[in-house]
């Protein structure tokens, strides 16, 4: 019988062995409970309470903006027709996001006309006015809706110019939301999806499609 050898450096490679063993099942073994929670994908829903923006296919071609980007900024207005009593007064309202550093790409929505007694409209009827519900295609606009938009060549395009004719057109506010006082004005903001033909001032008409516009009226008082 052979004497047995001893070799001091294998017992090192066994530990070694053994210890890589070790932490190697502790490293890869998990608990069957554990679970990894996927990161939610961001909203690409546009709602009422998004930024101020406007998408539409003009013809087409798709255009789309958001407010503070590429100096793109919202903005109001109204006009107002002031007379003395028997008769009312009216105001249409506006509101539109344009290029604030040219004069070219932008769109805008006027809607009227609110009639009223007195200096101003009431908060109340400002409110209802703009409550969600279709609208009619209307010049200027008397009785319902006028829409405008700049394209890239700066020439202008209104549902109002030539003929005007809109037939099969719709236009609708989808959404409402009232934002109260903002320094001497009442605000509300809204979203309305529509499509129309637009005219420019030689009678010319192209076709907007798939149009969703988010923005704020404003009653001043």
């Amino acid at each position: 019988m052979k004497p047995i050898k001893h070799y001091p450096q294998m017992k090192n490679i066994q530990l070694a062995v053994l210890t890589f063993v070790f932490l190697g099942f502790f490293s890869c073994s998990k608990n069957d409970n554990d679970t990894v929670s996927p990161t939610p994908a961001p909203s690409t829903t546009i709602d009422v309470n998004s930024p101020w923006q406007y998408s539409i296919k003009f013809d087409g071609t798709a255009y789309s903006h958001v407010e503070g980007a590429q100096d793109f900024q919202g903005s109001v207005g109204w006009s107002s027709s002031l007379v003395g009593a028997p008769d009312p007064s009216s105001t249409t309202f506006s509101s539109s996001l344009d290029n604030i550093n040219s004069n070219v790409e932008g769109f805008g929505i006027e809607l009227g006309r609110v009639y009223f007694f007195g200096n101003e409209v009431d908060t109340a009827v400002f409110k209802d006015f703009l409550q969600t519900g279709p609208r009619n295609y209307s010049v200027d606009p008397a009785n319902g809706v006028s829409v405008g938009f700049t394209d890239p060549s700066g020439t202008y395009w209104s549902s109002s110019f030539g003929t005007a004719n809109q037939s099969g057109s719709l236009f609708s506010i989808t959404e409402y939301k009232t934002l109260g006082m903002v320094l001497w004005s009442y605000q509300v903001k809204i979203k309305a999806t529509f499509n129309c033909k637009v005219y420019d001032f030689a009678g010319n008409v192209k076709t907007i499609t798939d149009g969703v516009y988010v923005g704020v009226f404003e009653n001043y008082y």
